[in-house]
């Protein structure tokens, strides 16, 4: 959880550690394998799987993400139960993203953070079922694809670009067990390539909102009663907030 550095900063820190937790709470929803909060100072592993993924990746920022998107083909990646770590949220541009780039932007410019758009994360449920589908019926993405009835221009767009096609093509042709292709999609389909994905969706008139329309149209918001006014007070913030945190752990255990 993000404390904040100063009540200046309250606001936007709650708005940014909501976007980081809905966004999460979307990927478990949708199915994906890498549902999980990709903070550095949070993370903990293994020894051998951390030599195995040859440590921490030599990168500027985002090195956390990408440790996470190996280390999560190694083994699962699990949240701990108990009293959650502290983090500071302070203002920074050492890095062009990231927490203290997110709340210069908020208390600089008075640009809250937003969320995703849920609709992505309907298509990324969807694009991931017909994937298994397709995977299942040993066809290829174009078969599944059919069974859609009037399917979204954009949403096709999204999976052309990203060359989901030749993916599905490429795990079939190994000609191995249904688990072991299944293994292999999970590879194929990993943290980067689904926020590549939702990336291509998002760029074709789908932008980020604010988290009370966020809140207001996340099926897995609806699903658990989870509500927002229509402009949330910071009271509002920490319930939403503390409300999410324990989804997510909801949906981890049950899964």
């Amino acid at each position: 959880t993000h404390e904040a550095a100063g009540e200046a900063h309250a606001e936007a820190c709650l708005r940014y550690e909501a976007r980081l937790r809905h966004h999460v709470l979307g990927l478990q929803w949708s199915g994906s394998s890498y549902a999980y909060e990709a903070i550095g100072s949070t993370i903990s592993c293994h020894a051998l799987a951390y030599a195995q993924v040859r440590g921490v990746p030599s990168r500027p920022a985002a090195e956390d993400f990408y440790l996470l998107n190996k280390l999560a083909k190694m083994g699962p990646v699990q949240s701990v139960p108990g009293a959650p770590m502290r983090v500071s949220g302070r203002v920074s541009d050492r890095v062009p993203f990231g927490t203290g780039a997110a709340l210069g932007t908020a208390v600089e410019r008075g640009q809250m953070p937003l969320c995703y758009e849920p609709q992505l994360f309907q298509w990324l449920r969807l694009t991931l079922c017909l994937l298994d589908n397709a995977l299942v019926a040993q066809s290829d993405l174009g078969a599944a694809l059919e069974t859609v009835a009037h399917p979204s221009r954009v949403w096709l767009a999204g999976i052309e670009e990203r060359g989901l096609r030749a993916v599905i093509d490429a795990v079939q042709a190994t000609g191995l067990p249904l688990a072991k292709r299944r293994r292999r999609l999970r590879d194929q389909v990993d943290a980067f390539a689904t926020l590549k994905l939702m990336h291509a969706w998002r760029s074709r008139g789908l932008p980020d909102v604010p988290l009370e329309d966020a809140v207001a149209r996340s099926p897995f918001c609806l699903d658990a009663g989870i509500t927002s006014s229509p402009s949330a007070s910071k009271d509002d913030l920490k319930r939403i907030v503390g409300a999410f945190a324990a989804l997510e752990l909801r949906f981890e255990f049950e899964s």
